[in-house]
C-alpha cells in the first residue's frame, strides 16, 4: 500500500494489507544489507482501539512519528489525521479538521520529516490546508489556514520544495 523511508535512522516502513487487516513491517539497513525487523504493528488502531486501514502516511517530527489518513468512504472519518509514535508503536493522537475531508497529507517543506516542524499540509479535491497540531479551535480543529476553490479542480497529490513552494 505504501512505503516510507527514514533517512535519519536507515530504516523503512512497509505497509501492507493481507486481506483482513493492514500491518506495518520495519526494514532496517546496516553494513550487512537489509534486515527485516518484523511487524512493527499488527493492525493500525485509533486512540479508542478501533482498527482502521490507512490510505496515506508520512514520517513526521524527526522521523519519530508517522501520520496517517484513514482509508474510508465515511466523510466524518476523512476529517482526521492519526499520529503514531513509532517508539511506542501506537496511535497517540488524532487531529481533526472538522468538516473538511483530507485525502492526502505531505510535509510543509521538503525534508521537514527530519526536523521538529509540527505543521504539515493536507489536500482534498478542491482544498489545500495547513494543519498545526498545536492549535485547537472549535470551528476548524487543527486547521491553521486553507485555500478552497469554488469548483472541484481535482487536487489529489502534491509536493513541496525546501522553501515550502507547493506543486
Amino acid at each position: 500500500q505504501f512505503l516510507q523511508v527514514s533517512d535519519l535512522h536507515n530504516r523503512a516502513f512497509v505497509c501492507r494489507n493481507d486481506g483482513q487487516k493492514q500491518h506495518i513491517r520495519l526494514i532496517s539497513k546496516n553494513d550487512n544489507g537489509l534486515t527485516d525487523e518484523g511487524v512493527l504493528t499488527d493492525a493500525l488502531k485509533d486512540i479508542t482501539g478501533n482498527v482502521f486501514d490507512a490510505s496515506q502516511a508520512i514520517l513526521h517530527e524527526n522521523e519519530r512519528k508517522m501520520l496517517f489518513v484513514k482509508n474510508t468512504q465515511v466523510r466524518d472519518d476523512k476529517t482526521k489525521v492519526y499520529c503514531m509514535d513509532l517508539e511506542r508503536q501506537k496511535v497517540i493522537q488524532e487531529w481533526d479538521t472538522k468538516d473538511v475531508p483530507i485525502f492526502d497529507i505531505m510535509s510543509s517543506r521538503k525534508d521537514n520529516q527530519r526536523t521538529g516542524e509540527q505543521c504539515f499540509l493536507g489536500t482534498n479535491n478542491r482544498t489545500l490546508m495547513t494543519l498545526d497540531p498545536r492549535m485547537q479551535n472549535s470551528q476548524t480543529g487543527q486547521m491553521a489556514e486553507s485555500l478552497t476553490y469554488a469548483t472541484n479542480i481535482g487536487i489529489n497529490v502534491g509536493a513541496t520544495d525546501k522553501r515550502g513552494h507547493i506543486a
